[in-house]
């Protein structure tokens, strides 16, 4: 008898580790909707000071900015594992972040296709938002300034 309740025991045990183990990795892999950034209207300057801004503003957190072309800048985010690609395309008064790449942030699509990454993700790119709208605006000062 004693065994039996032995063998019951260890199989309800068994049971709830296993149950513990997939919350756990369930709780490991946190994602939200992806969001790309809808048009920014800025201060509206010429495309070399767009983009000049747009270089000071992924700098201020640590964003590695490319110029792909004219009115299109690739940046690269990397902390620790993790890597965030974005594109950013600009014309006078007015840019967009997009989503290009990713590294370790649990990018993918939810069954009715929408994207989903990991949570800092969507907080980096609102930030790296801030930042270039912040120094858009700075520039436009400066340059108006200049212009006195």
């Amino acid at each position: 008898m004693k065994q039996s309740i032995n063998k019951s025991s260890s199989r309800w045990l068994g049971l709830l580790a296993i149950i513990f183990l997939v919350a756990g990795l369930a709780a490991c892999v946190r994602q939200d909707p992806l969001i790309n950034t809808p048009p920014v209207n800025s201060s509206e300057i010429s495309m070399d000071d767009m983009e000049f801004a747009i270089f000071e503003g992924c700098a201020k957190r640590g964003w590695s900015p490319t110029k792909v072309q004219d009115g299109v800048v690739d940046a690269k985010l990397n902390i620790r594992e993790h890597e965030a690609v974005v594109r950013i395309t600009f014309i006078p008064g007015r840019f967009t972040i997009t989503y290009v790449s990713s590294e370790k942030l649990n990018y993918g699509k939810d069954p009715k296709g929408g994207e989903l990454i990991h949570p800092n993700y969507n907080s980096w790119v609102q930030y790296l938002k801030n930042d270039i709208a912040v120094a858009i605006a700075q520039r436009a000062r400066e340059l108006n300034r200049k212009s006195r």
